[in-house]
């Protein structure tokens, strides 16, 4: 089954390099070969250099496409914070093709790193988190099979809070 994550499991297995239905993608045609190589992103290949798999040698044609990012997995100890900076990097180029496209991404990519080692996109300096007092949680399922959600209410006039799990 391909096409748009429709729950959170088909978003899991995109994330993981998996169809809908937990199938590996593999390289090749439109990700679902029985010959091609295991892979866990799509369209591996270089379309500049014209090696690999690519959505031009697999027959798709310009359209609507999505990305999702991912991080980890970690593994955090009762009161520890990280940080995480993500970049999801775009271009555009004024010339026609997908090569021109490729070639501004990777001039974005490449201004971005370089801004990013002077420092441009420092974080800033943590906050301190609001304390919300008389905030109404609720937690479910239960019983629960191994993934709770936490529903918060917070008072009137608050906007944000903060959910320290110990």
């Amino acid at each position: 089954m391909t096409g748009n994550p429709e729950t959170a499991i088909d978003q899991y297995n995109y994330l993981r390099g998996r169809w809908r239905d937990a199938l590996p993608f593999t390289t090749g045609g439109n990700g679902r070969t029985s010959t091609g190589l295991q892979t866990t992103y799509m369209f591996d290949g270089d379309p500049v250099a014209r090696t690999g798999w690519t959505e031009a040698n697999a027959g798709n044609v310009p359209g609507d496409r999505r990305g999702l990012l991912t991080a980890g997995p970690y593994t955090f100890s009762a009161g520890q914070r990280r940080t995480f900076e993500l970049a999801y990097v775009f271009g555009q180029s004024p010339q026609p093709g997908v090569n021109a496209g490729l070639a501004r991404l990777r001039q974005k990519a490449d201004e971005l790193r370089t801004q990013y080692a002077a420092g441009a996109y420092a974080p800033p300096p943590p906050a301190t988190p609001p304390v919300v007092q008389d905030a109404s949680l609720s937690f479910g399922p239960n019983p629960t099979g191994g993934q709770v959600t936490v529903y918060a209410v917070l008072p009137s006039g608050s906007a944000t809070g903060f959910l320290r799990l110990l």
